[in-house]
This record gives C-alpha cells, structure tokens and sequence, in this order.
C-alpha cells in the first residue's frame, strides 16, 4: 500500500491546470479559486460552473483537447477526462516535469491524491485511506458532519480573529499565548455557539484574554 503525506498546500496566486470540464473538473476548480489559485481549464466542452468562471475572468478556459505542453507552467495539474490516452499522456508529461499531478480515480497515475473533507468555516477536517477506501472514507465523512454542528466554525472563527491579537501583545511567551488559546478552546464558548449565544461567546474569549493578562 501507497502511503501518502498529509500536507496543506498553499495555492494563493499559484498557476493550477484543470484538463476535463465535468461534473469532477468543475469541483475541483471550485476548490481551487476558494483557495486563490490561478485557474486554466483544457476541455472541449464545460459545465455551466466552469463557464460563469471564465466568462467573468476568474477562470481561463481553452475550449479544445488537450495537447502537449499544456501542463509547463502549472503547479499542480489535475486531470479529469474520460479518455485513457489523454489521462495517460498527461499524467506523463506532468510528472517528468516533476509537476503535481492527479488523473481522478487513478491512483497509479497520481503523486498525490485528494482526500475527503469537511469544512466549518476556517476548520477543515480530512480523511482518507491512503487511497485505499475512499467508500469507507466517505462513510466516515458524513458521520462527522453529522457530529460537527455550525458551532465549530464559529468558534473556529472566532479563534482566528483573536489569534493576531494575541501574538500582538508584547512581552507574551509562547506557552503563556498557548494557554490563552487553550482556555478558550476549552471554555463554554463552544457551547454558547451551539445554544446560539454568539454575543456571550464572544464577550467569554474576551474576558478570558484579560483575566490570563491579569495574572502577569
């Protein structure tokens, strides 16, 4: 078995390349501009999605097959079609150029693959099998969504909004920084959110950072 690195990638401004505009192309482009790639799409055809994006210049389209060369340049290729060949010649020429590269529901022709997620706002949850289950994967997936109410999300955006604020503050250690977080994370709050008391969690954060300043 294929083990695989969880990483996180950092796509903002990155050159990413779609070839295939289906229902497939089309949610990974949408992962894409959420993460602030530079979109190009190679199909001879595309779904409505893909075709608000290029028409309003969020996504450039090239409305052919694919041909040679289409992969230099592009950080991370993804390849979405029903053509073995065009898979296969693709996947080619990208990983000799030591390009990332993904031919959808074609582990031996990926070095790297996606795994299933969740998102609540900043939090994102992923879960795979090292390609080895993706059914059992997403099993997994839908019995945390159900498990992982809005709450998280706020709570999580909440942290993101403090966190600056802390690390701002002058004269903080790092463990004293972490334990401003951990008390919160550990506070009521999430379940302030959950009872739909957002105001209180907030003002909760709030007065936790000053009580763990007070101690200084």
């Amino acid at each position: 078995m294929t083990r695989y690195l969880p990483i996180c990638l950092n796509l903002d401004g990155r050159p990413t390349l779609v070839i295939g505009g289906g229902n497939v192309g089309a949610q990974k482009v949408r992962d894409f501009l959420e993460c602030g790639a530079g979109v190009t799409v190679v199909s001879p055809e595309a779904g409505e999605y893909i075709r608000e994006q290029a028409a309003a210049g969020r996504v450039r389209w090239e409305p052919r097959r694919y041909a040679p060369g289409d992969t230099e340049g592009a950080f991370l290729v993804v390849v979405a079609t029903d053509d073995p060949a065009t898979n296969a010649a693709a996947y080619e020429e990208a990983s000799a150029a030591g390009r990332l590269v993904n031919v959808c529901d074609d582990p031996p022709h990926c070095n790297y693959i996606f795994a299933s997620k969740i998102e609540r706002g900043p939090l994102t949850v992923s879960i795979f099998t090292h390609g080895t289950a993706p059914a059992f994967s997403r099993r997994v997936r839908r019995e945390l969504e159900a498990w992982l109410g809005p709450e998280y999300g706020e709570l999580a955006a909440l942290l993101a909004e403090v966190r600056p604020r802390v690390k701002a503050l002058e004269g903080l250690s790092q463990p004293e920084r972490q334990r401003i977080f951990e008390r919160i994370v550990y506070s009521e709050a999430l379940l302030l959110f959950r009872e739909g008391r957002a105001a209180e969690a907030v003002a909760l954060a709030a007065r936790l950072v000053e009580e763990e300043l007070a101690l200084r």
